[in-house]
C-alpha cells in the first residue's frame, strides 16, 4: 500500500533559478527527495594545445594586423557585401600566420569570443574535415555551457553548423560576438584527396550567424577546393588581405633551418631524433625515443628541451593525458624541410627501426606498457607505405586487438584497421590482377572474431555506459557489433538512456541516424520513455505522437501518462512539467487510451491496459481506470480462451495492485484469473500461464494461495517464484520478495529476484543495503552458466546501483561486466564455469569467487507424474510410483521422454482436499522434509488447495528435464 500526502499553498509567490541544475520551488516540498538532472558541461582542451603546439613561445610584433583584426572582430559589417563576414590572410610559408592567428585566439581583443582550428599534419588526426567539425563543435558547446551531442558521420557536418549557430547566437545574446579562425587551409588533406575527398572550406557558413566572423588563413596555392559553391565568399579576392613576412618569422626559420643543418652536419642523437619523427610522423614520446636509439630517457629529453629542442613542440596522448606527453615538429615547414633533408637510405634504416620496435612488443605479447603510438600511429605509416603485409599480421594480431580494447575502450579502432588493410589488400590485388583469397579470408576471420567477442554484451550494459557518463564509449559498442537489428538495438537503449539522464539533445543527434521507419519507431518510443523517465511528459508526449507502430506508439504514451500520474500524485515534484493541470493529464491519459484500444496484440493490450489503469486511478479517475479494465478485457478475451483469459486477468490484477484506489478490483480479478486456470487441461498452458496468474495473487495480497499454486502444480515451482518474486517487489512488499528469494535454489531467478528489488529499493538511498543486494545479486549471477544471462544480470546491478547513486561501485561492476563478455563471446565451446567466477568488484577484502559450482536440482519437484494408456473401462486416474501418503516411495525416474502419440496426458478432476483424486508426488529437499507446513519429515501429503481454486483440474505428463534449458526459457518468456 502506497500512502501519498498532500497540502495545498496559496499567494507563495514567484521564484526562479538560472543555470545548469538550477531548481526553484515556490510551494512546499513534503518528505520526498528532488532529483535534478543536469548534463555535463563540454569541456575542450584545444587552446591548451594551441599554446603548446603551434603558439610561439616570445610572440613579437603584429601590433598593426592584431589591431586589423580586433577591428574586424568588434564592427558591424555592412550586409549587402559579399563576404562582409570573412577575412582571409594570404601569405607565402614561413610569414608568420599561425603565430598571429594563435596570438590572437590565445588573447582574443574584448568583447569576443573565439573558436579556433589550426589544419596541419605535424599531429595526429588534426588536418581533415572530420577533426575540423569535432573540435569545433566541442568549443562551441563548452562556450554554450552545455553537454555536447553525439554525432555520425552522417550528421556530422550539420551538428557542427548547428553548434556555431547556436554559440554566435548566445554570444550575440550576451552582448559579445563570436569569432571562427581556420589557418592553413592549403594544408586540408580533403584538398588532395581526389573526387570523394571533402574539403573545411566547404563547410563554413556561406553568410555568418548572428554577427558571427570568420577568420581564415593559407598560401594562395594550391586554390580554392572545388565542392566549394561558386558562391562562397571564398571564391572572391574581397577578403583578401596580404599578409607581410615577419622578421620574426623569417628569424625563426632561419634558426629551425640552422638547426637542422646543424643537426644534419653533427649526426648523433640530435639528427637521430629527427629522422625518427620524420619516419614515424610524428606521435613518439621521451621514452620511445629512448628504446629507439638506445639512449636514456633523460639524455633524450635534454636534446628534446635544449638548442635544438626549437624544432620540436609536445603534446599530451590521444586517449590519457597522464602518460607521457608526445613529440613532433614545431612547424610543418620544419618537417619538410627536415624530409628533404633525410636521405632514402636513412629513412628505410629508421622505419626498420621502427618495425623492429614493434616486434618487440608483439613478441611479449602486447604489455600494458605499449606506446600509444604502436596502438595509433604505427597503423598509420603503414597505411601510408602501403605495407600490407604488416598492417594485415597487426590488425589480425588478437593481443594487439585487446591492448587496443583496454585503451581506447572499443573495439571501433581495431575494425577500422582491419577494414584499411582489407582495402589495402584489394589495390594490391589490383594492381597484380590476382587477388589473395587467403589474406582476405583471415581478415574476414579476424573481423568476425571482433564482432564475436562484443556480441554478448546486452543492449542494456552499453546503454549503461552512455549513463555513466562514456557515449562515446557506448556508441563505439554499439556501432561495432555486426548484426543491423543489434546496433539499431543497442543505439536506441543509448538514445533512451541520454534522454532519460537529462540529454535530450544527444538522443535526438542518435534519432537522426536511424533508417528507415522501423528504426525510427524503436528510436522514439526509447526517447519518449527516457524523457517521461527523467520528469519531461510534455516532451515524451511529442516524441510518441511521432511514433507510427501502435504498439511502440501506446506504450510510450503510457509511459508518459504514468509519469505525469506519479508526479500529480505527489505534491513535492519538482519538475515544472509535473506540476502540470489535471485536466491536462486526464487528456493526454484519454489519448493514451485510445492508443491502447487500437495495439493489435492481445496480451501487450492488457500490459498496458493495466498499466494505464493504474495511472488513472492515481490521477482520482476510479470510474474511468475500471471502464478501460473492462473494456480491454471484453476486446482481448473475445475468443473465449480460458488461458487467455486467465493470462488478461492475472496481468490487470498485477498492474492494478500498485495503485491503492484500485485495490478491490484487482484482487477481484487476481480470484477470477485462478479460476479460470483451474479449468485449463492443456499442460503446456498450466505451465505458461500459472506463474502469471501466481503473479496476480501475490500482488494483491493472497500471499500463501499463490504460494501453494506454484509448489503444488508447477513442474518447476521456481517459475512461479521468480514472477511472484518480482511482482511482490513492484507492489512495495520488499521483505517479502527476499523472502521468496531466499526459497529459490535457480540462481538466474534468484538474480533477477534481488535485482528487481535492489532496483525498487534504490530510492532509499540506503548504501549498506544496496551494496548487501549487490553482493547477493553477484553470489547468484556467478552461478549462472549462460553468459549472456550473467552480463544481463550483472547490467541489472549495475543499474540499481546507479540508482542509488553507488555510481563509483556501478562503474566497476560494468567494467567487469564488458570485460568478461568480450573474454567470453570469442571463446566458443569453452567450459561454461570457466567462463564465470573471475571475481566481481563488489567481492569483499580477500574474497575470490568460487569457480561454478555444479548444478542443483530443485528442491521441490511437483506432479512427479509418469502416465501411461488408460486400459479401456478402466480408472481415469495415473499410475503413481509408490503412495505418497506411506509405505515404500519409489521416485519417478529423471528422465527426459519424448512425447508418445500413443500416450494420453489427460486431466481427472478431483476434489479439493482428500477423496481418491490425482494426489502429486513430492520430492523432498536435503533435509527430507516436503514442506515448511508438513509437521512430519518425510511426509508427502498435501496442502490445502488455495480456497479460490475451488475443484481443480490437475495434469499427468512426463517431467521435463535440463533444468537450466528450461530456466533459460522460461527467463526470456517473461523478461
Amino acid at each position: 500500500m502506497f500512502f501519498r500526502s498532500r497540502a495545498a499553498v496559496r499567494k507563495s509567490g514567484g521564484s526562479s533559478a538560472e543555470g545548469t541544475g538550477a531548481f526553484a520551488n515556490s510551494g512546499v516540498m513534503i518528505d520526498s527527495s528532488v532529483q535534478v538532472f543536469a548534463g555535463r558541461a563540454a569541456v575542450s582542451g584545444y587552446l591548451l594545445q594551441v599554446e603548446q603546439a603551434i603558439a610561439p613561445a616570445d610572440f613579437q610584433g603584429r601590433e598593426s594586423e592584431l589591431a586589423q583584426l580586433a577591428a574586424f572582430s568588434a564592427h558591424d559589417a555592412p550586409t549587402n557585401r559579399v563576404g562582409a563576414g570573412y577575412w582571409r590572410w594570404v601569405a607565402p610559408a614561413w610569414a608568420g600566420k599561425s603565430a598571429l592567428l594563435a596570438h590572437f585566439v590565445l588573447h582574443p581583443p574584448p568583447g569576443v569570443d573565439v573558436v579556433s582550428f589550426f589544419i596541419t599534419s605535424r599531429m595526429a588526426s588534426q588536418n581533415d574535415a572530420t577533426a575540423f567539425c569535432e573540435v569545433v563543435q566541442r568549443q562551441a558547446y563548452a562556450l554554450l555551457g552545455e553537454e555536447e551531442p553525439l554525432s555520425t558521420p552522417a550528421t556530422r557536418d550539420e551538428q557542427m553548423l548547428l553548434a556555431l549557430h547556436r554559440a554566435a547566437q548566445g554570444c550575440a545574446a550576451r552582448g559579445r560576438r563570436l569569432v571562427l579562425v581556420v589557418d592553413g587551409l592549403d594544408e586540408d588533406r580533403g584538398v588532395t584527396a581526389g573526387a570523394n575527398g571533402h574539403s573545411i572550406a566547404a563547410l563554413l557558413p556561406r553568410v555568418p550567424p548572428h554577427g558571427m566572423r570568420i577568420v581564415v588563413a593559407g598560401r594562395s596555392h594550391p586554390p580554392v577546393p572545388e565542392d566549394v559553391p561558386a558562391d562562397h565568399p571564398l571564391r572572391t579576392r574581397r577578403i583578401d588581405h596580404r599578409l607581410e613576412p615577419s622578421p620574426h618569422a623569417r628569424a625563426a626559420r632561419r634558426d629551425a633551418e640552422r638547426d637542422l643543418l646543424r643537426l644534419r652536419e653533427d649526426g648523433g642523437l640530435g639528427w637521430d631524433l629527427a629522422v625518427l619523427t620524420v619516419a614515424a610522423g610524428g606521435g613518439l614520446s621521451a621514452p620511445d625515443f629512448a628504446k629507439l636509439t638506445g639512449s636514456p630517457v633523460r639524455l633524450v629529453e635534454r636534446e628534446l628541451s635544449a638548442v635544438n629542442g626549437r624544432s620540436f613542440r609536445h603534446r599530451s596522448g590521444h586517449w590519457t593525458s597522464a602518460g607521457p606527453p608526445v613529440f613532433l615538429f614545431a612547424h610543418e615547414e620544419i618537417r619538410r624541410g627536415a624530409a628533404e633533408l633525410v636521405t632514402d637510405q636513412e629513412l628505410a634504416a629508421h622505419r626498420d627501426r621502427l618495425h623492429w620496435w614493434a616486434d618487440s612488443y608483439r613478441r611479449a605479447g602486447w604489455p600494458e606498457e605499449t606506446p600509444e603510438y604502436l596502438l595509433r600511429g604505427y597503423t598509420q605509416l603503414l597505411r601510408e607505405q602501403e605495407d600490407s603485409s604488416r598492417l594485415v599480421a597487426l590488425a589480425c594480431d588478437t593481443r594487439w586487438q585487446e591492448r587496443l580494447w583496454l585503451a581506447s575502450g572499443a573495439d571501433l579502432e581495431a575494425l577500422n584497421t582491419l577494414s584499411a588493410a582489407f582495402d589495402l589488400v584489394l589495390a594490391d590485388g589490383g594492381h597484380r590482377g590476382d587477388q589473395d583469397v587467403s589474406v582476405a579470408l583471415r581478415l574476414a576471420a579476424a573481423r568476425d572474431g571482433l564482432h564475436d567477442r562484443t556480441a554478448p554484451l546486452p543492449s542494456d550494459l552499453i546503454a549503461l555506459w552512455a549513463r555513466l557518463g562514456h557515449p562515446a564509449r557506448a556508441v563505439h559498442l554499439a556501432q561495432s557489433r555486426r548484426d543491423g537489428r543489434d546496433r539499431v538495438a543497442a543505439l536506441s537503449a543509448i538514445a533512451g538512456a541520454l534522454a532519460a539522464s537529462g540529454r535530450p539533445d544527444q538522443a535526438a543527434a542518435l534519432l537522426d541516424a536511424a533508417h528507415g521507419i522501423e528504426d525510427r519507431d524503436r528510436f522514439l518510443e526509447a526517447i519518449a520513455k527516457g524523457l517521461a523517465a527523467s520528469g519531461r511528459p510534455a516532451e515524451a508526449m511529442r516524441s510518441a505522437r511521432r511514433i507510427s507502430d501502435p504498439e511502440r506508439r501506446a506504450a510510450a504514451l503510457v509511459a508518459a501518462v504514468s509519469d505525469l500520474a506519479g508526479a500529480v500524485g505527489n505534491p513535492a515534484a519538482a519538475q515544472e512539467e509535473a506540476r502540470a493541470s489535471c485536466a491536462d493529464a486526464i487528456t493526454w491519459a484519454l489519448e493514451a487510451v485510445d492508443a491502447v484500444m487500437a495495439v493489435p496484440n492481445t496480451v501487450s493490450r492488457s500490459a498496458l491496459g493495466a498499466t494505464l489503469a493504474a495511472a488513472l486511478s492515481w490521477l482520482g479517475e476510479q470510474r474511468r481506470a475500471v471502464a478501460l479494465a473492462e473494456r480491454v478485457l471484453f476486446r482481448s478475451a473475445g475468443s473465449g480462451d480460458p488461458v487467455r483469459r486467465a493470462q488478461f486477468l492475472a496481468l490487470f490484477a498485477r498492474g492494478m495492485s500498485t495503485a491503492p484506489g484500485l485495490a478491490p478490483q484487482a484482487a477481484e480479478f487476481a480470484v477470477t484469473s485462478a479460476r479460470l486456470a483451474a479449468d485449463i487441461e492443456d499442460p503446456a498452458g498450466v505451465d505458461w500461464v500459472y506463474p502469471h496468474v501466481a503473479a496476480g495473487l501475490e500482488a494483491t495480497g493472497h500471499h500463501q494461495q499463490a504460494t501453494d499454486l506454484v509448489i503444488r502444480f508447477l513442474n518447476d515451482p521456481e517459475d512461479g517464484l521468480l514472477e511472484m518474486g518480482i511482482a511482490a517487489a513492484e507492489a512495495g512488499a520488499f521483505e517479502r520478495a527476499l523472502e521468496l528469494a531466499e526459497r529459490i535454489t535457480e540462481p538466474l531467478y534468484r538474480a533477477r529476484v534481488l535485482n528487481a528489488v535492489g532496483r525498487l529499493t534504490a530510492g532509499s538511498r540506503d548504501a549498506a543495503r544496496t551494496l548487501r543486494l549487490a553482493r547477493q545479486a553477484r553470489d547468484a549471477t556467478d552461478k549462472v552458466p549462460y553468459l549472456h544471462w550473467r552480463m544481463a544480470l550483472a547490467a541489472d546491478t549495475a543499474d540499481f546501483l546507479l540508482r542509488a547513486g553507488q555510481e563509483e561501485r556501478a562503474h566497476a561492476v560494468a567494467t567487469w561486466a564488458t570485460n568478461e563478455a568480450r573474454r567470453g563471446g570469442g571463446a566458443q565451446g569453452a567450459n561454461i564455469h570457466q567462463a564465470g567466477g573471475r571475481g566481481w568488484p563488489l567481492r569483499e577484502a580477500g574474497r575470490r569467487g568460487p569457480p561454478h559450482p555444479p548444478r542443483r536440482t530443485s528442491r521441490r519437484r511437483v506432479l512427479r507424474l509418469r502416465t501411461r494408456p488408460r486400459p479401456r473401462g478402466g480408472s481415469r486416474g495415473p499410475v503413481l510410483h509408490g503412495s505418497p501418503c506411506g509405505g515404500v516411495r519409489t521416485p519417478a525416474p529423471r528422465t527426459l521422454r519424448k512425447p508418445d502419440p500413443g500416450r494420453s496426458c489427460r486431466t481427472q478432476r478431483g476434489p479439493a482436499t482428500g477423496g481418491s483424486g490425482i494426489r502429486p508426488e513430492r520430492e523432498t529437499g536435503r533435509g527430507g522434509r516436503a514442506s515448511s507446513g508438513d509437521p512430519r519429515p518425510g511426509s508427502h501429503c498435501r496442502q490445502p488447495l488455495p480456497p479460490a481454486l475451488g475443484h481443480v483440474r490437475r495434469r499427468r505428463c512426463a517431467p521435463r528435464g535440463g533444468r537450466y534449458r528450461r530456466g533459460a526459457r522460461a527467463g526470456r518468456r517473461s523478461a
